[in-house]
């Protein structure tokens, strides 16, 4: 969904660049609820430290969470990344 907003905009990207740090996230299962609960507090702890690296080489970094791209009406979204990316160059 991001993807294709940025893109719908006019901006262009490269995906799975192997040099930055992070990867997106996950959700909770409803199983084995004793396993995933400590290993998605480490996940947010490993969030937070990619965030801080990537700042560190000069990135900004945006946030989405998956529940922002699951709505109907995508115009919350849209703006949020018009936001971030406006001071940015269309290509």
């Amino acid at each position: 969904m991001v993807r294709h907003l940025v893109h719908a905009m006019g901006y262009r990207y490269r995906l799975h660049c192997p040099g930055l740090p992070g990867k997106p996230g996950s959700h909770i299962p409803k199983s084995r609820v004793d396993y995933w609960h400590p290993k998605l507090r480490n996940n947010v702890l490993r969030d937070d430290e990619n965030v801080l690296n990537l700042q560190a080489l000069g990135w900004r970094v945006l946030v989405v969470w998956e529940c922002e791209t699951l709505e109907g009406d995508t115009s919350r979204l849209r703006v949020r990344l018009r936001r971030f990316l406006g001071r940015y160059r269309l290509v």
